[in-house]
């Protein structure tokens, strides 16, 4: 912990002898730098079909379905809400 403590005030009283005043213009700039610096990832590439999409979301709707059916004590089909993949 000390010697943590040496080399971060080292480089504190450095940055304090350098500048007198400070200048939130400048820490703002800085910020901005740090926050373009940063490399933007970029979304996941969609390998899917339109109509496998669509397959989907019929599914979790049908499994939404299939819950509010259990919750009102009804027992909904085997079949209701699975995906089955076609080979």
């Amino acid at each position: 912990m000390n010697a943590w403590e040496r080399k971060h005030h080292s480089s504190m009283v450095h940055a304090v002898d350098n500048e007198d005043v400070f200048d939130i213009r400048n820490d703002e700039e800085q910020l901005r730098r740090q926050i373009k610096s940063r490399s933007v990832i970029p979304p996941p590439a969609i390998t899917m079909t339109q109509d496998q999409l669509d397959e989907l979301r019929q599914v979790t709707q049908e499994r939404l379905a299939a819950e509010r059916l259990r919750k009102m004590g009804i027992k909904p089909k085997e079949s209701l809400g699975l995906r089955y993949e076609r080979i």
